[in-house]
This record gives structure tokens, sequence and C-alpha cells, in this order.
């Protein structure tokens, strides 16, 4: 484990006994799930200037390919293969909705940022049926329902008979039904409650998208309920191993650059994953060949008109089969994971195992990546930006953009509250259109309070005539005609660009986008643009896929970036995030004892003391998880009163309360 001194070694260690010994381990047999782990790549991000965060930040993303010590990655054949059959399925069962033969649907589902990447994969796909002139039938499930979308609603997620339930009602009336249950850290209760139902109806394929190891998955109890995520997910792994109608998808990244933070790879990934079986399967059913989407690999300038004609094309009569009888299996040993336990299933003299086609599209989410991140000090000068304005007590930043961008800038904004302890007014997203061109299932949902009124007239209303010098606006928009809203957006960006708030501007091109059409990147006014030339913009039916994906990340960059600068992140460790549910309850815990130099039990006690604001809490010892998570939810900086507490530098809870308001930023008490 990296440190920079032997006190702050002292306290990135965790005690045991009279020894401390590291947290961070190797092993095939480590305790700690990978993506609970510091990556120590960012071990120091905390100690770099705006583009040194940004070049970090991209040194951890290239492991979204590269993958992660031994384990596989996504460029691994035997993930090749399953991504491929899944790609295959998917292709059948929408060519018998195009042929009207069947009623089948697909569903994505997850807690927090995995509900959100299920939300607006679902859309962008229904979007593109609907421009092919075919009925939608894909649907998304997160913990808490669309209130989720938009404020952090965390406690669901401990929930596994709902998320059965829910699944079982969007279900079913569906012939057949693809689930994806999408949870990174293979964590999420909710989800493994609908694993544990899917994977018992016939009608299902059932697949599991995670970045860990499933022996590493997470196996403590829930309460209402009998079982825990690990054994589900070793079912459904032991299932696999017999039927094609069960698949663990788990690539593995790596641990996350902002410790725990799968907001950032995990979702990542899962958009990678999800947007390379969809593309592979609509182009095969609507007879759209590949080229029309991806870049030449030759060359990254190349366009789709240009690339030479052994470019992979599918055409929808040709939907090959991965029925059992096409297949024959064998064990392929993956990493150093023990696969004679668990043996990765391998399809041999299929269809599947030609990755010519999957391998181009995740050749092409490789090139974007490193496109995204080229204007290294173009993205710094936006983080640098943002952070300016949130170090003032009363600064803010806001995102405002259409369509795809749009809910991109939302997503980003709607994860500060639990990641960072953010208050809900600090960062916020803003979509032309509001509610009406998000696809959400509960329609409008303007009446649920202040920070769901997300339309760009909600934006000239309630946060015009308030911008201040304290303030950023960050305008995200595209050179692909109609993707950018800036018709609707013309008057609100020359009033902002009036306003006392610093303004920036993010672009996504292509290498042919013409200067002329670029021209208002020239307004002086601005205090940073940024243009992120990709090697090719495909859309399919106006859906960004790649693109989406390049400013996802740069996103994701300059909200981390901005937080850490802050002072909300010590080493690559969060020190503020919101106690919101039984995984980061216990996640807080291990923060505190690991920063705090302490045992767990005592990071525990601390942790009470400030979740109830009281010195002595025996009589919450013995109240369930779910009631301490109910009480932390109303309070703020729960982890930074806990790790004064548990450190001994403040005796009690009225101390610690005067030391924060005092504090010029929180990295500076652990310090």
């Amino acid at each position: 484990h990296y440190a920079r001194s032997t006190e702050s070694r002292a306290r990135s260690l965790r005690l045991t006994g009279d020894q401390y010994v590291p947290r961070l381990s190797y092993s095939p047999q480590m305790a700690t799930r990978i993506t609970e782990l510091p990556n120590e790549l960012t071990a120091n991000i905390d100690s770099v200037d705006a583009a040194g965060i940004v070049r970090l930040l991209r040194q951890s993303d290239a492991q979204l390919f590269a993958g992660w010590g031994a384990h596989p990655s996504i460029n691994d054949a035997a993930i090749l293969t399953k991504i491929s059959c899944l790609a295959v399925k998917a292709a059948t069962l929408l060519k018998e909705n195009q042929q009207k033969e069947g009623e089948n649907v697909f569903v994505f589902s997850g807690c927090g940022t995995s509900g959100r990447i299920a939300w607006i994969c679902s859309r962008a796909y229904n979007r593109l049926l609907h421009h092919l002139g075919n009925k939608p039938c894909f649907h998304y499930l997160t913990s808490g329902g669309d209130v989720s979308l938009i404020i952090s609603n965390e406690l669901p997620e401990d929930d596994p008979p709902q998320g059965a339930r829910d699944l079982e009602a969007i279900t079913r009336d569906a012939q057949q039904v693809m689930f994806f249950g999408v949870t990174c850290g293979l964590s999420a209760p909710y989800v493994a409650g609908q694993i544990d139902y899917a994977m018992h109806q016939s009608k299902f394929t059932t697949v599991l998208i995670g970045f860990n190891p499933v022996t590493l998955a997470r196996d403590t109890r829930i309460e209402k309920w009998h079982r825990t995520c690990k054994d589900v997910f070793l079912e459904l792994e032991e299932l696999s191993q017999r039927s094609e109608k069960a698949v663990v998808l788990n690539p593995i990244v790596g641990p996350e650059p902002i410790t725990g933070s799968t907001r950032m790879k995990g979702g990542s990934m899962t958009e990678i994953l999800l947007d390379t079986i969809f593309t592979t399967a609509f182009c095969q059913v609507f007879d759209i060949p590949l080229q029309q989407l991806i870049g030449s690999s030759n060359s990254p300038t190349h366009h789709a008109h240009s690339i030479p004609s052994s470019s992979p094309t599918l055409h929808a009569h040709s939907i090959p089969s991965c029925s059992p009888a096409h297949t024959t299996r064998s064990h392929a040993v993956v990493g150093n994971q023990d696969t004679s336990k668990a043996a990765v299933q391998v399809f041999r003299h299929s269809p599947c195992d030609d990755h010519t086609t999957i391998a181009s599209v995740i050749d092409s989410f490789t090139s974007v990546y490193q496109a995204a991140y080229r204007p290294v000090e173009g993205v710094a000068s936006l983080l640098s930006l943002a952070a300016d304005c949130l170090r003032h007590p009363n600064g803010h930043l806001y995102y405002v953009g259409a369509n795809t961008f749009g809910i991109l800038g939302l997503i980003d904004s709607s994860e500060m509250v639990d990641t960072y302890g953010s208050a809900p007014e600090e960062v916020r997203g803003f979509v032309v259109g509001g509610w009406r061109d998000c696809g959400n299932q509960e329609g409008d949902l303007s009446d649920k309070g202040p920070f769901f009124r997300i339309s760009h007239a909600h934006f000239s209303e309630d946060v015009l005539p308030r911008l201040s010098a304290h303030d950023c606006v960050i305008f995200l928009g595209s050179s692909l005609a109609g993707c950018d809203g800036s018709g609707l957006l013309g008057n609100v960006t020359e009033r902002v660009l009036s306003s006392p708030a610093h303004c920036g501007l993010l672009i996504v091109a292509d290498m042919q986008t013409t200067e002329a059409a670029l021209a208002h990147l020239a307004d002086r006014r601005y205090c940073s643009t940024v243009l992120l030339r990709l090697p090719f913009y495909s859309a399919l039916g106006k859906e960004p896929l790649f693109a989406g994906f390049a400013l996802k990340l740069v996103l994701n960059a300059i909200s981390t970036g901005a937080n850490v600068m802050k002072g909300r992140v010590y080493g690559n460790t969060m020190i503020n995030l919101t106690v919101a549910n039984d995984k980061l309850f216990f996640r807080s815990v291990d923060i505190i004892s690991d920063l705090s130099a302490c045992h767990s039990e005592e990071a525990r006690d601390s942790l009470l003391r400030a979740i109830y604001q009281q010195d002595h809490v025996e009589k919450h010892q013995l109240l369930p998880v779910s009631s301490h998570i109910t009480a932390a939810t109303q309070q703020n900086m729960v982890i930074p009163l806990a790790i004064l507490l548990a450190s001994g530098q403040c005796s009690t809870v009225a101390e610690a309360v005067q030391v924060i308001s005092e504090a010029r930023s929180l990295r500076t008490l652990v310090k």
C-alpha cells in the first residue's frame, strides 16, 4: 500500500492484534472485494494538480480494457465468447418481435449508478427501435423507483423481496425475458433477489453483470431475507455450467480510482458491455452494416464510408444459433481463479467463437477512451473551474445539455450526495425538454420537489436569477445536428454568458467536423472550452452511443477531481460518503478503522456516536443496521465526525462538531 509517510502508512493499515497488516492484498484468496480495494495508481490523487488528476484517472480507466492483475478482462476469449452468445440471443428475441412472433422483453436492473445506466441504455435502445419503426421492448428497474434517478435513495437496495416483486410485475405478460442484473461489486441485495427469482423461471435468460470474482461476492446476511448475495450468485454460476440461460459476465476492471466508487469504472464497463451486446444485435436484426457505427482499426480518422469491405457486416437473415445442439463444452482456466470449483464455460464450434464483430466494437470503445482523455489540459481547466466554485461555501456546479448529453450530466450530478456528502443543490444537471425527453417510466416528476425541476425552463426560472461569481455552468453539446439542442438553449446560453457565473463548454465532435460548425467555441466569454474530437461519431437514430461514453468519462473526471480538490478525499479514499444502505454502513466502518488505525469495534462505536450525535450509544448498539441507516441519512459529516472520535483527536461529539466547523477542508482533519 503506497503511503507518503510512516504516519500516513499507519493510518492506511488495518490494526490486527499488536501489528499493522496491509489491507491491500492481491492473492486469489483475498477477503476484500476487488472493487473495494484502493487502486495503487491513484494513491496520491489528493496531492497532485488538476492535470495530474486527469492523467491518473486516464491510467485507471485503461484497466477497463487491459484488465487488472491476472484476472480475465473484457478482451479475454472467455469473456468475448459470453458477449457473443448474449448478442446472438438478443438478436433472436429482437427478430421474433420484429416478425410479430413474440412479446419478448429485455430488462436491465441495478441500484444507484447501475440503475441509472440501466435507465439510459433502455432509453437509447427504445428510441432506436422507434426510429426503426418497431415497438419498444426494453425496460429498466432501479431500487427506489424513478425518484432514485435524481435523489439518492439507497436504502431500498437492501430489499431483495421487493426486487423480485418488481421484476415479476414488469415481466408478467412477456413470452421470453432477457434479464440483466447489474451489481458492480456483486453486493446489491435488490439485484440478488431478482437473480434468485429469474434463474428459476423457464422464460428467463438470466445475466449477472459485476466486476468481482463470484467467490468474492458479498456474504453478509440482510434483513428481510434468508440468503446472501454470494449464495445466489454462486448458484447462478453453477447453473451457467449446464445451461445457456444463465450467464455470469464479470470482466475484472480492478479497484476504482476513488476506493469503492463504482460509478466510475463499474458504470463505464456496464455501458460498454450492454452497448456491445445490443449494438451487435441491432446490426444483425436490422441489416445495419457495422461499419456505419465504428471506425477502421487501421486509422483513427477513418469514417464509415471509407472502411474497407473486409469490415464485419451482419445481416438479419443470418442470425446464428447458440443452442446446446450447436455447441460442445470445454473449460478454460481464467486468471488465477479456482476453476476446479467454478469452471468457466467456453463454447467450441459455435458462432459465438467468432469474436471479430465483438472485438471490433470493443476496439472502438478503446479508441474513444483514448480520444476522450487526449485534451488533458482542457479537461483539467474545466475541473479547476468546477473545483474553484465548489470550494466556496455557496458555490455550485451546473450541467446543461440536451437529450443523452443532458441526461449524462443529470446522472453525474445525482451521484455526488452519496459519494462525497454534497448537498443536493451543490451539483445539478438540467436537460433541454426536461422529463419529456428523459424516457423514464414514471413520467414527469417535476412536482416531487425543487430538485426534480430539471428542464432548461426550470433552470431559467430557478437558477439563472441567482447565479453568482461562485457558480460554474458547463454546457454540454455535440456537433451532430439535432443532438445538442442549441436552438432551444440559445437564449439560456446568452443569459448565462452575461451573468457573473463562470461558464464552460464541452463539445463532442468527430475528426471531420469543420471549423465553421464549431464557430460558437470562439466566444471569449467562456472561461474554458473543451473539444472532444472522436475518431468517429456514430449515431443510430440520433443515439450517440460512443460519444455518450466519452462524455461520461470526462464528466466523471470533472466531478471527481473537483471533489478531490475540495478536500473530500484522503489519498484515494472518500471521507464524507453518505451512510445510506447496509453496504455503505460497513464500508464506513472500514474507512474509519483504516484512517484512524483502530479496531473495527471501536470504529463502529464511533460511527454510531456520529450518527446519533451522542457520546454514549449503548442503547443503540443492538438496533438493526437499517435503524442506523435511517438515522444517518438525517445527519451531515458523519464519517469525518467518526474519524475524529475514533482517532482520539476529539473526545466528545460536541468537540468534533466544533473542529469540523472550523476546518479549512475535511482532508486536513485526517492528515
